[in-house]
């Protein structure tokens, strides 16, 4: 007669457990943390370390898609209304410059526009391209996510 449940060995009920170190997604305030480390450089980069405007500097790409440009004139216009919102609000500020560097991304990109697609197809509006390498990059989140498959290139305008 096979052993009563009670009587198994505690080890072999045990369930494993994935550890958070394993192959989860970092959680929201992790990628916040991220985020608001890559950001003074990413807004340094657009901006020639402030020699122009984050809407000058979009002004002067060349966009392929007209639906991201829009997206990215609207982050600009966010981050040069008001200097001061980089001290007073810098959670804040990091985000539309993370906001800012997705869209021109997903613009730049077809692979990371046809992720972007498929996260918002999800109702994930907050997956970003940033951080876009290490432990966390924008591809391992994409596949861990269910968001990275073979490309179809129908979906990629």
């Amino acid at each position: 007669m096979p052993p009563a449940h009670a009587e198994a060995p505690a080890a072999a009920q045990r369930v494993q457990i994935p550890k958070a170190g394993g192959s989860l997604p970092p959680s929201r305030r992790q990628l916040e943390a991220l985020q608001s480390r890559a950001a003074p450089a990413l807004f340094d980069q657009l901006t020639y370390d402030g020699s122009r405007s984050a809407v000058a500097a979009v002004r002067q790409r060349e966009w392929r898609l007209e639906n991201w440009e829009y997206l990215a004139m609207t982050m600009a216009r966010c981050l040069d209304v008001d200097p001061t919102v980089r001290d007073r609000f810098p959670r804040v500020w990091a985000h539309t410059v993370c906001e800012l560097t997705t869209v021109t991304f997903a613009d730049f990109s077809p692979e990371f526009d046809s992720v972007l697609r498929r996260a918002q197809k999800a109702d994930d509006f907050e997956f970003s391209a940033v951080p876009f390498r290490g432990r966390w990059g924008w591809r391992k989140r994409a596949r861990l996510l269910g968001y990275m498959r073979r490309i179809d290139y129908e979906d990629v305008d």
